[in-house]
């Protein structure tokens, strides 16, 4: 009897901390059930009801009590930890004290999926094609939903640039989409590489293609330096482990290429040469006296001003918005204001100065030099992907403002803590 209990409650938890995984893909997918002008506070208010449920439930379960504990004992557990400790520190001298709190639960939030993906992948020690299986197929219903909007709307009009609303799939923008694809990308491409299955390989294939299609079509600026850095990355790692052109095809470099130089066809054929969304065309957009990136270049200015005026502890978790306005009034233009920096590096070293910056930074050098680590001592294609997924982010970082977008801090949450727990992986 006490065996039959024993096999009960483990096939509980792997039921429930399998259920909690999918239930976080899943909730990515649900809107709310009124009209509302924030989803991302929608988004928020969900993950908020999962992560306290599930922590609970770990917290709780004496077979994963232990799990939990090592994922708090961690260093990125650890540094976080501290960073939430400084951000609301600077409650008690930020210009609005409450928009402290409003950020901080945000970040709280982050902290709890890094915990609570840290136990389930610990519990149920995925496979890698498995792992990249789960995070493909959630991938296909998004690209699928920007294929089905695309199909209805060239049966109206020809697409151009100005039409890319239409294309973002579950997310607000298109930066945000361009973004998070590229961040999934790279399990396609492991299963195209490693999966043994024919039918699998050959919808992974499909699924990178045709992603790699919907991003000619958004025509995000971002999306080309991302591509960009991953060429390098995959570049190197194919020098670095002397890849012949026999297996050119077979390793990340090859396989980046082949599909990038086929889309971009494709999308010349579907766009044409004039079209506004035409690669050439919106990577010619980029100087520096174009609006976006004037914008950007003048926050950015802002940003290294207050640094130096204020180094060590800025202006408070979350008041750059506030700030800003004094600093950017003569260029406001009706109730239009620098609501982020467009760098989430900048704007916490702003707001929490260099010592949160520092923090900040070690949450993704931590992981990031675990993956390096692994990846200079021994080939892993895995590694190597993973590597890039988190290179995506990072650079997206750099140039946009994911962390306050809870799709995108799911997506950071759940590389981190694979990357964390990269030897749980068979």
């Amino acid at each position: 009897m006490r065996g039959f209990f024993y096999i009960y409650g483990m096939v509980e938890l792997k039921l429930v901390t399998r259920g909690v995984f999918l239930l976080y893909f899943v909730s990515l997918f649900l809107g709310p059930l009124t009209e509302t002008l924030d989803w991302n506070t929608w988004k928020l208010l969900v993950f908020s009801v999962i992560n306290t449920i599930a922590f609970g439930y770990f917290l709780v379960s004496k077979d994963l009590r232990g799990l939990m504990n090592k994922a708090i004992k961690s260093k990125v557990s650890l540094v976080t930890s501290l960073f939430i400790a400084w951000a609301l520190l600077s409650y008690f001298y930020a210009l609005n004290p409450t928009e402290v709190i409003v950020r901080i639960f945000t970040m709280v939030n982050f902290y709890l999926l890094f915990l609570n993906l840290s136990v389930i992948f610990a519990y149920n020690k995925f496979t890698k094609i498995q792992i990249s299986l789960i995070i493909s197929f959630f991938f296909l219903l998004q690209v699928s939903i920007s294929y089905w909007s695309y199909l209805n709307f060239i049966d109206y009009k020809a697409y151009t640039f100005d039409d890319n609303q239409f294309l973002i799939s579950i997310f607000s923008n298109r930066n945000i989409t361009t973004a998070l694809f590229l961040v999934q990308i790279p399990f396609a491409m492991y299963l195209i590489l490693k999966s043994k299955s024919l039918f699998i390989r050959s919808l992974s294939i499909i699924l990178f293609t045709s992603s790699f299609f919907i991003l000619f079509l958004l025509a995000s600026r971002t999306s080309y330096v991302i591509m960009l850095g991953l060429f390098f990355l995959f570049l190197f790692s194919s020098i670095f482990y002397k890849h012949t052109l026999k297996n050119f095809f077979n390793k990340p470099l090859g396989l980046f290429i082949s599909i990038l130089v086929l889309t971009y066809v494709l999308s010349l054929f579907a766009l044409g040469t004039d079209n506004t969304a035409n690669a050439v065309n919106r990577i010619q957009t980029i100087d520096f006296e174009e609006t976006s990136t004037n914008t950007r270049l003048r926050y950015y200015s802002y940003a290294f001003d207050e640094i130096i005026s204020n180094p060590l502890i800025g202006v408070g978790y979350g008041n750059w918005k506030i700030v800003s306005i004094e600093r950017d009034k003569e260029n406001i233009l009706s109730y239009v204001v620098p609501y982020t920096m467009h760098n989430d590096f900048l704007e916490v070293a702003v707001e929490l100065g260099l010592i949160g910056l520092l923090l900040f930074l070690l949450i993704f050098l931590i992981p990031l030099y675990k993956l390096v680590k692994y990846v200079l001592n021994k080939e892993s294609i895995f590694a190597i992907l993973l590597l890039s997924s988190l290179m995506v982010y990072m650079i997206d970082a750099n140039l946009n403002f994911p962390s306050i977008r809870m799709s995108s801090l799911f997506y950071c949450a759940l590389l981190i803590s694979m990357s964390n727990n990269f030897k749980q992986f068979k």
